[in-house]
C-alpha cells in the first residue's frame, strides 16, 4: 500500500507505485487492440451466404429455367448477372448503389420492388446487407461444390525420419501369393453334425 503524507507528492518512481500503473498499461494495450477487431469487415461466402438467398428469392425467376424465366435475366450465372442490360446493369461488380439488383430489393414500388410481393416473400434487412457486401467485396461467383473436381489431398509429412523406424512391408512372391490352398472338404457327416448341434445350442468348431 502507498501512502502519501500530508504537503508530499506521489511519486511514481517508489516501488509501490507499479501496481497504480498496471491498470493504465491494460487499459491503454485494449484501446490498440480492440479497435482492429471491432471494425473489422464481415465476410461473405458466396456458397454458404449469398447463393441460398438467391436460390430462394431470385432463381424462379431468375434461374436456369427457361419456362420461369423472366426479363431475359439470369442470377445463377456471373456472365447473366453482369451482362449489360441497356443502360444498366443487375449486379456491378463493387459498386452496390449502381447495381439494379440491390434498387430492387430496397424499392417502395410494388411493380419494381423484388421479390414481387405476389409471391409472399420478404427479404430480412439482414440479408439484404448480406447482398449488398457480397456486391461490395467484387460480387465473385462460386462454382457449386458438386460440380468441382475432385483434389486429391496432399499427404502429411512422416512424423519419423529415422530409417530404422520405418517397418518396411514384405515383399510378394509368387510362392506367398499362392501358398493358401483351400482346406479339403469335409466328409458327409460333417454337415449334419453341425446341424445338430445348432439344433442342441452347442457350438462346435469340427
Amino acid at each position: 500500500m502507498v501512502s502519501l503524507e500530508k504537503g508530499k507528492k506521489l511519486s511514481y518512481d517508489q516501488p509501490g507505485t507499479m501496481i497504480m500503473k498496471f491498470p493504465i498499461f491494460l487499459y491503454a494495450s485494449l484501446c490498440l487492440t480492440i479497435p482492429p477487431l471491432a471494425f473489422a469487415k464481415p465476410s461473405v461466402d458466396f456458397t454458404k451466404d449469398v447463393r441460398p438467398l438467391l436460390s430462394e428469392y431470385c432463381f424462379h425467376c431468375h434461374g436456369p429455367d427457361k419456362s420461369t424465366r423472366e426479363a431475359n435475366l439470369r442470377l445463377d450465372t456471373q456472365e447473366g448477372a453482369f451482362k449489360d442490360l441497356g443502360d444498366y446493369s443487375a449486379i456491378v461488380p463493387g459498386q452496390p448503389d449502381e447495381s439494379e439488383l440491390v434498387f430492387r430489393l430496397h424499392s417502395k414500388d410494388k411493380d419494381e420492388l423484388m421479390p414481387p410481393p405476389k409471391t409472399g416473400k420478404t427479404l430480412t434487412p439482414e440479408q439484404k446487407k448480406i447482398i449488398e457486401t457480397w456486391i461490395a467485396s467484387g460480387a465473385q461467383y462460386e462454382e457449386h461444390w458438386s460440380f468441382r473436381p475432385i483434389a486429391k489431398p496432399a499427404l502429411p509429412p512422416k512424423r519419423h525420419t529415422n530409417p530404422r523406424r520405418e517397418v518396411p512391408l514384405p515383399p510378394i512372391t509368387p510362392s506367398i501369393a499362392f501358398s493358401r490352398i483351400p482346406s479339403p472338404k469335409k466328409s458327409w457327416p460333417f454337415p449334419q453334425r453341425r446341424i445338430g448341434s445348432r439344433f442342441c445350442g452347442v457350438f462346435t468348431l469340427i
